[in-house]
């Protein structure tokens, strides 16, 4: 069910430490589950050893894992829905300052809110994720698990949070690079491993989410993996919005008993996420093929 990753996926180094132990917080084994991150001399992060990608679907639950689930019975799930809704207006106004309106690609989108906002917002999307149980309860009219059935360009390609998921990082950018027009952007979203609350949390922290995030990026790591792949960086955004939410489950999720905690370490991340980018929960970086 675990494989092993031989060489680090940015520098190609053999050799990795330990970093961290990490529980599933689904427990989806029900075997009180720890996997293990390692660090790589280039100090990129990430899990290993891992499921590999004929297994990893089962670490997805159907119900309780956000981006797959239409669940708003809870506290976290409506305050999920809220900074979603949210947080859709404020990456169209990103898109929307590059290009105006087109063709999108949205990678790793879920259930396809985004994908249908942008349609309502005048672009034509497709929405492409591996999980069935996903895009079954998408209504986006262009939607598939097969990125290499997709055989049409885009001018604005969008993975939100869903690069840390990917199990082959090189194939990715390759399609990528197939798929994204020329003058095209690429918008990639991931947590931030050098955040003020990661620093906090540790190994509690909400984004390490093992073993569905396989990698851990800085602005450094993710830098050097797109020059890699002939990907350059144009403009980076901290992602605020994100903090109070990974907050509050990296907290356990309990809102009545750490409320007033919760309230002060959100006010304090939130000013340090404010003040320096390098802390932010989240990192937004908007790209081009160089």
């Amino acid at each position: 069910m675990l494989e092993k990753i031989n060489e680090c996926p940015i520098c190609k180094e053999t050799s990795f430490e330990k970093h961290l132990k990490v529980k599933d917080r689904f427990n989806t084994l029900s075997d009180n589950s720890y996997f293990t991150l390692v660090k790589c001399d280039c100090k990129f992060v990430f899990l290993n050893p891992r499921p590999n990608i004929d297994n990893i679907s089962k670490f997805y639950p159907n119900e309780g894992y956000n981006p797959h689930s239409d669940n708003e019975s809870t506290i976290i799930d409506s305050l999920y829905k809220i900074v979603q809704k949210f947080a859709f207006r404020w990456k169209r106004k990103v898109i929307q300052t590059n290009i105006k309106t087109g063709n999108l690609l949205d990678i790793g989108g879920g259930r396809g809110e985004f994908c249908e906002y942008m349609e309502e917002n005048g672009f034509k999307t497709t929405l492409y994720d591996t999980s069935l149980h996903a895009i079954h309860q998408s209504n986006c009219t262009s939607k598939t698990i097969e990125l290499q059935s997709i055989n049409k360009q885009f001018n604005v390609i969008t993975l939100w949070h869903s690069l840390e998921h990917v199990h082959d990082l090189a194939n990715l950018f390759n399609h990528i690079k197939r798929l994204l027009t020329p003058g095209g952007i690429l918008l990639i979203a991931v947590p931030n491993i050098e955040a003020f609350d990661q620093d906090i949390f540790k190994e509690k922290w909400i984004a390490y989410d093992a073993p569905r995030h396989l990698h851990h990026f800085s602005n450094d790591s993710l830098s050097k993996l797109l020059n890699k792949n002939d990907i350059k960086i144009t403009k980076s955004y901290k992602i605020i919005q994100d903090t109070p939410y990974n907050i509050l489950l990296s907290s356990s999720g309990n809102i009545i008993l750490v409320g007033f905690k919760t309230l002060i370490l959100t006010i304090i991340t939130l000013i340090i996420s404010f003040m320096n980018s390098k802390k932010s929960s989240s990192i937004l970086n908007v790209c081009e093929i160089k």
